[in-house]
């Protein structure tokens, strides 16, 4: 199995019928949340995962930017060290739960969902290999990763940034495709997600049972690495369906209405209660107001 050389940077097509989702390697969401909620609100983005994060536990002020209305979140924040870090933003309607990893790796940050999108289970599990990483190492811990999630139910999905440059010649990225070969499993980006020409980014699933139906490089220049937006081959989850009362005000019966405080206040002037007025007053204002 080979990857594509890297010709282009292709650009997201948004299908408002099919599940999407998108990751970047932010390279810190500190500074961009305002530009990355647009993204994610503007495209429609079912679920939205960043790598490299650099998100702390205690900055709540950024995530409360970042996440937009109607999303939940889940974070993998590095603890020791500046840097890394794996964000999820999902919209509510989308059925969640954050699953655990039976090995603790070294070598790799790793946040594991598991997705229910109508009868279809979907394990996503995001990625993120620091360049400083030892490429063996790296390869003996993820070869672990592979074997316990291929003898668990449901649809794979495997996104990050693996920083694996795809250099035909590389050993080390020889052995790569050889360990996703030897599960069954294909790579879906095949043009460069970093300026510098590299795919770096991927997205891995099961070689025949694909649930990658389109995959798109996007380049809006908020990092040096590029959006992958995908859609899936399952439609979006339904939206929560919310029951909203109202009543326009100039339906109110004005008369009725004015009657109403008139006599309310005449009360008032009676009693030394303070609490009269509200207790009175109240009642009957949101009975004119809304029946």
């Amino acid at each position: 199995m080979t990857l594509s050389a890297p010709t282009k940077k292709m650009k997201n097509k948004k299908n408002s019928e099919k599940f999407s989702l998108c990751i970047l390697n932010t390279r810190s969401v500190r500074n961009k949340t305002d530009e990355l909620n647009e993204y994610v609100v503007d495209n429609d983005v079912d679920l939205f995962i960043a790598t490299e994060s650099w998100i702390r536990n205690e900055d709540t002020v950024i995530i409360n930017k970042l996440v937009p209305a109607n999303f939940d979140s889940l974070f993998e924040n590095r603890k020791h060290s500046k840097g890394g870090g794996i964000a999820y933003l999902f919209k509510k309607s989308v059925k969640v739960s954050r699953a655990s990893t039976k090995n603790v790796f070294s070598t790799f940050e790793i946040l594991q969902l598991n997705v229910l999108l109508g009868k279809n289970h979907v394990r996503i599990v995001s990625v993120y290999c620091p360049p400083s990483t030892s490429v063996v190492d790296f390869l003996t811990e993820f070869a672990e990763l592979l074997s316990n999630l291929n003898t668990g139910p449901g649809h794979i999905l495997i996104l990050g940034d693996f920083n694996l440059h795809d250099k035909a010649n590389d050993s080390n990225f020889k052995k790569f495709l050889l360990l996703l070969d030897a599960f069954s499993l294909k790579q879906d980006v095949d043009v460069p997600t970093h300026r510098h020409n590299h795919i770096l980014d991927l997205v891995i699933t099961r070689e025949h049972n694909s649930i990658i139906q389109s995959c798109d490089v996007v380049d809006h220049q908020i990092s040096d690495h590029y959006y992958i937006f995908c859609n899936l081959t399952f439609p979006k989850s339904e939206p929560i369906k919310r029951t909203i009362s109202f009543r326009k005000t100039k339906n109110i019966p004005i008369d009725k209405f004015r009657c109403d405080i008139n006599s309310t206040i005449a009360t008032k002037a009676d009693t030394t209660n303070k609490w009269m007025f509200i207790t009175t007053f109240f009642p009957k204002y949101w009975k004119n107001m809304f029946h």
